[in-house]
């Protein structure tokens, strides 16, 4: 689920391209990422619904802070989840293990931030199509996400 505007604390972990993790995954730039436009909304209109899964890839000492942020922002409520994994390779095992639970996963399955030019990761999104899971590729469109397969009339 992204929901996060992490560009701000890319940008300072960001070195001569290389990512300094330890930047990335401060809780004090963590704190200060900002919600994506219209995640609220969205995520009040897929509870309607369905529950809700944050899984994210991250360093695990930063699960704490990850929950902290949700809570305050009103994006995480009671009876939401939040797992966080250490790769790609973790995420994928953690969306087969919740398959049968599992409506969709709506992510923007991207990389390669720092190079100043993110790419779709070929690494989880043909794994998660051969599983023949509902993807939805976020592409900063809460809007359009929530009309097509959210809203009362989808």
């Amino acid at each position: 689920m992204t929901v996060a505007d992490h560009r701000k604390r890319l940008m300072r972990a960001c070195h001569g391209g290389m990512l300094d993790r330890q930047v990335l995954f401060s809780p004090d730039l963590i704190m200060s990422d900002k919600v994506i436009a219209h995640a609220p909304a969205a995520l009040r209109a897929i509870r309607k619904k369905h529950s809700i899964v944050f899984l994210s890839s991250r360093t695990k000492s930063a699960t704490s802070v990850t929950e902290q942020w949700l809570k305050k922002n009103k994006l995480m409520t009671h009876g939401d989840r939040l797992i966080v994994v250490g790769s790609e390779v973790e995420k994928l095992k953690h969306f087969r293990r919740l398959l049968p639970r599992l409506y969709a996963v709506i992510d923007d399955f991207k990389f390669d931030f720092q190079s100043g030019k993110p790419r779709v990761s070929a690494r989880v999104l043909p794994h998660l199509l051969k599983l023949d899971v509902f993807v939805i590729i976020f592409e900063n469109n809460w809007r359009n996400i929530v009309k097509t397969y959210f809203s009362e009339s989808a």
